[in-house]
């Protein structure tokens, strides 16, 4: 079906994991993994603290995973940086990133972070463990949280959040 405009419409996929979150730091790192079709990623939802005041939060990519890459910042590539205003601790924080594609058949390291952390301010919240989520698209691999700007990092962490998406390259 097409839009009066010519376009045709896509369709918003999402995977999430869990909104439970049981330790935080400034941000998290994680390997996204597709299957037999490109993804572009438009939206992600994020676990952060009470404070419900504007916080920077930046979103980072790399090619191939994240792993020994956690301290290096030039590996990683900018995709997105904006103000969110956290909902709360265990409620999605919806995050605009601007939309970025993941090849078919690739992993690709994401690093979540918000960027203006200090005592008493928000951070990312997440689970401790190692959980898997996939669906018909896509693997989220668990990774760690980072403390500071690619700072120390924390062992065996599941990112909290959610990643929307559509099938294919963004036109």
């Amino acid at each position: 079906m097409q839009s009066s405009w010519g376009e045709i419409p896509r369709s918003t996929h999402s995977i999430t994991t869990s909104f439970t979150a049981e330790a935080s730091a400034d941000g998290n790192m994680f390997d996204v993994t597709t299957f037999a079709n490109p993804i572009t990623i438009t939206n992600i939802h994020i676990n952060a603290s009470n404070s419900l005041q504007p916080v920077a939060c930046a979103v980072y990519r790399k090619t191939g995973t994240f792993k020994t890459f956690e301290t290096e910042e030039t590996a990683w590539t900018l995709v997105s940086q904006t103000t969110i205003t956290p909902q709360g601790l265990n409620i999605p924080t919806p995050v605009d990133v601007t939309d970025f594609v993941i090849p078919a058949h690739t992993t690709t390291g994401m690093y979540v972070t918000i960027t203006n952390t200090g005592p008493g301010e928000p951070q990312m919240h997440y689970v401790v463990g190692i959980r898997e989520f996939t669906n018909d698209d896509l693997l989220l691999s668990p990774g760690v949280g980072i403390g500071g700007m690619f700072g120390y990092l924390i062992e065996n962490r599941t990112w909290s959040g959610t990643i929307e998406y559509t099938l294919g390259s963004a036109q």
